[in-house]
């Protein structure tokens, strides 16, 4: 088996990994980075990016609906579904490249491509290479999750991994989650003239702690999509179609032409054998750490990005936690807020 070693290995190579490479590197560390996939950002090629072009175009159509009450006559808005998805994957499509352009810069020596796994608190075997280093990063983001007792085709199950690869826009459909990514999106696919019904079992939308905020977020989102809380959703084939069964606070049923879940996005841990790491993890596997450092313990292994749990699962906190990892397991200290 081939050896290597490196001051700072850093595992995965979205937002927070490249942050931290970046980090390691200007601190003038000899850095590894392992990425099992093509690289690029959970953001660009499947996030916050395809997410806002599309929230880009219902809005353009919900102001076209209204501008009449401005004075402005614009005629009946018409959509053209397969048009508005061409336009976000190109758009998206561009904002990849520019990802991955950064990635590829980065010499052949200091990257490879692989699954790494732990063998030790600072060692990790890449396939057929083992590499010692004096830190690690875990970057290796996080991934959707699809709950059990939905018996239908997978064709008719999409995450925001696969919705933006439809072609077309669907006449209905059911969105399993109210977070953030499920209302952002269950309002755009509205605006674009989706019949939309959001289902959650939890009390509250977006997350809102203020019943007063959800209060007034539910009602201004009841305006475009239906929401049902409190429920626990099922659902079985309908001939080419899906019929979504809630039951809970509220029960009903409706028949849809897919089911967007959004559910949300555990660490993608399962593989780097963190057993073998020597740190700690709470109930649900994910390493403690330390928010000021991202520092596991007293170890020299360090988390940051979607990686650390639901943890800021957002793209500024994934670059910052990233800086801030890359910095301190290089020898430095971490950035003032």
């Amino acid at each position: 088996m081939e050896r290597m070693s490196c001051d700072v290995l850093v595992i995965g190579a979205g937002t927070a990994g490249l942050k931290a490479y970046k980090a390691a590197i200007a601190r003038g560390a000899d850095v590894l980075l392992v990425e099992k996939g093509p690289g690029g950002s959970t953001c660009t090629r499947v996030g916050c990016m395809p997410s806002k072009l599309l929230i880009a175009a219902g809005r353009l159509a919900h102001d076209a609906r209204r501008a009449a009450g401005r004075g402005v006559h614009v005629g009946a808005v018409e959509i053209d579904g397969p048009a508005v998805l061409r336009k976000l994957r190109a758009e998206r499509d561009r904002f990849v490249r520019s990802v991955l352009d950064d990635y590829h810069a980065i010499p052949d020596g200091h990257r490879l491509q692989g699954e790494a796994r732990f063998t030790g608190p600072t060692s990790v075997v890449v396939g057929e290479i083992a590499i010692d280093a004096a830190a690690i990063v875990v970057a290796t983001g996080g991934h959707p999750v699809v709950p059990d007792g939905l018996d239908v085709p997978p064709a008719l199950i999409h995450t925001h991994e696969t919705i933006f690869e439809i072609e077309e826009l669907p006449a209905t459909m059911a969105v399993l989650g109210a977070g953030p990514l499920g209302l952002e999106l269950a309002q755009a696919f509205a605006r674009l003239g989706v019949e939309v019904i959001v289902l959650d079992s939890g009390k509250t939308v977006g997350g809102l702690s203020d019943p007063a905020a959800d209060d007034e977020a539910r009602k201004a989102l009841s305006r475009e999509v239906t929401i049902h809380l409190g429920v626990e959703a099922t659902a079985s084939s309908e001939r080419d179609r899906a019929r979504v069964v809630w039951r809970g606070d509220v029960a009903g049923e409706k028949v849809v032409d897919l089911i967007l879940v959004a559910a949300g996005r555990p660490p993608t841990l399962d593989g780097l054998d963190l057993d073998r790491a020597g740190i700690a993890l709470d109930d649900k596997g994910v390493p403690l750490f330390a928010e000021e450092t991202r520092r596991c313990g007293d170890s020299a292994i360090f988390i940051a990005g979607d990686a650390a749990g639901g943890w800021r699962p957002v793209l500024h906190e994934a670059a910052r936690g990233g800086t801030i990892a890359g910095t301190v397991a290089a020898g430095g200290l971490p950035a003032r807020p």
